[in-house]
C-alpha cells in the first residue's frame, strides 16, 4: 500500500513539473505565469522548476508586450496610444503579482532574477502624446467655431479638450480653452407665449400662462429667457402657441334600481306533531335557519366633466427665420365621480361594486380649477419637450 501511495505521489510531482514546462514549450506563457504564481504562493518550499518557469514566462510576456508597444509607436494615433497605455498597465499588473513573492528562492537555492519594466514612463509618454493630439485638434476646431459662430463645432472642441484632461491634468491652458468652447456652444432661446384661441379666454388661463418659471429649465448646453437680454444674440425663438380650449358641460347620470334577495333571518326549533321541540341523541335542541325576502332601493349617481387644451410649440432659427421643429401638446383634464345610496335592507344589494362607492357625490370642479390643472400640466410637458430639442 505504501509503495502505491509513493508511486502516485511521484507521478503527481512529475506531472506538475511537466505541466509548466509543457506550457512554456508550447509558448503558453500566460498560462505558465498564472500556474507558477499560484503554485509559488501556496508553497513554503518552492520548486526550482516553478521558479525558473515563472522567470522565463515573465521575461517572454514582457518582451511580447514591449514589441507590440514598439510597433504601435511606429504608427502614432489616439487609438494606438490608448492601446500602448493598456499594454503598459497589463505589464504593471503582472509585475505587481510578483511583489509578494520576492525575493524568490527555490528550496534547492536557485534565486530568480526579474527585469522589471518601467511602465510609468511608457504610460506617461502615451498620455502626453494623446493629450497633445487632442489639444491641437480642439484648438483648431475651436478657432473654426469662433470664425463661423458654429455651435456644433464648439461642442466638438469641448469634447476634444475633455479628452486632453482625461490624459493629462492641467495640460497647458486646456481649462480656459474648454470654458471658451462651452460658452460658445451654449444655445440661447427666447420663449414666447401666444394665444390663438380667438374666442373668449378665461382670465385664469392668461394669468397661469404668463407665469412660466424658466430658472430650472437651463441645462449645460441650453439657456432660456422670457425677455431678450440687451447684450446677447439669441439663437432661437421657442413659441408656445395655445390654440384651443374646450370645456365640456357638467354631466350627471342618475339611475335607480331595486335589488331583492332571500336572506337568513334567525332560526327556529324543529317540533314534532305535538308541538314538542325535537332533540338529537346528545339532548341538544334541533333547529333550522329561517329565511326572509328583503328589498333595497338603490340610487347611483355618475358625474363627469372634461377639459381639453390644445397647443403647439415651434422652434425657430433666428438666423434663417426657419422653423426647426414643431410638436403638438394637448392636455386633457377629466373629472369622474361615482356614488351610490340605498333605502331598505343592505343585505339585498347584490352588486358587490357598491361597497367601494361613496354615499354622496363629489362637487363638480370649477372651470378655473380645471384650467389651472391643465396649464400646470402643459408647462410640465413643455419643459420636458425642451429637453428633447
Amino acid at each position: 500500500m505504501k509503495k502505491i501511495l509513493y508511486t502516485l505521489g511521484l507521478i503527481s510531482i512529475l506531472a506538475s513539473c511537466r505541466s509548466i514546462n509543457k506550457m512554456i514549450d508550447k509558448g503558453d506563457y500566460d498560462g505558465a505565469f498564472e500556474f507558477a504564481v499560484n503554485k509559488l504562493e501556496s508553497k513554503r518550499k518552492k520548486k526550482t522548476d516553478h521558479v525558473m518557469g515563472l522567470e522565463k514566462a515573465l521575461r517572454e510576456l514582457n518582451q511580447r508586450d514591449l514589441d507590440k508597444i514598439s510597433s504601435l509607436n511606429e504608427n502614432p494615433s489616439p487609438r494606438n496610444w490608448d492601446r500602448v497605455e493598456q499594454l503598459a498597465q497589463t505589464i504593471t499588473r503582472r509585475q505587481t503579482l510578483l511583489d509578494p513573492l520576492l525575493p524568490l528562492v527555490s528550496k534547492e537555492g536557485y534565486e530568480a532574477h526579474f527585469e522589471f519594466v518601467d511602465t510609468e514612463a511608457i504610460i506617461t509618454s502615451a498620455r502626453l502624446a494623446g493629450a497633445e493630439y487632442y489639444y491641437n485638434l480642439g484648438e483648431k476646431v475651436l478657432e473654426e467655431a469662433k470664425t463661423n459662430n458654429n455651435k456644433r463645432l464648439a461642442k466638438t472642441a469641448y469634447k476634444n479638450f475633455n479628452q486632453v484632461s482625461d490624459r493629462a491634468v492641467n495640460y497647458k491652458n486646456t481649462n480656459e480653452m474648454r470654458h471658451e468652447a462651452h460658452q460658445l456652444g451654449i444655445m440661447h432661446h427666447l420663449i414666447r407665449i401666444e394665444n390663438s384661441i380667438g374666442s373668449y379666454v378665461p382670465a385664469r388661463l392668461l394669468d397661469e400662462l404668463d407665469y412660466l418659471d424658466v430658472s430650472q429649465m437651463d441645462n449645460f448646453w441650453n439657456k432660456y429667457y422670457l425677455t431678450s437680454p440687451d447684450d446677447l444674440m439669441l439663437d432661437r425663438a421657442i413659441t408656445l402657441d395655445v390654440r384651443e380650449l374646450i370645456i365640456d358641460p357638467e354631466r350627471e347620470i342618475v339611475t335607480y334600481h331595486t335589488d331583492r334577495a332571500r336572506v337568513k333571518d334567525g332560526y327556529r326549533y324543529l317540533k314534532d306533531k305535538k308541538g314538542k321541540i325535537l332533540k338529537d341523541t346528545l339532548g341538544n335542541k334541533l333547529k333550522e335557519p329561517k329565511y326572509k325576502d328583503v328589498i333595497a332601493e338603490i340610487t347611483e349617481v355618475y358625474r363627469e366633466k372634461f377639459l381639453i387644451l390644445h397647443s403647439e410649440y415651434r422652434v425657430t432659427d433666428n438666423k434663417t427665420n426657419q422653423t426647426v421643429s414643431s410638436r403638438p401638446l394637448s392636455i386633457e383634464i377629466a373629472f369622474e365621480d361615482k356614488s351610490s345610496s340605498f333605502i331598505g335592507d343592505r343585505r339585498a344589494i347584490c352588486d358587490k361594486g357598491h361597497g367601494g362607492w361613496k354615499e354622496y357625490p363629489a362637487a363638480f370642479p370649477s372651470d378655473e380649477f380645471m384650467i389651472s390643472d391643465a396649464v400646470g400640466q402643459l408647462k410640465l410637458d413643455f419643459k420636458h419637450a425642451l429637453n428633447e430639442i
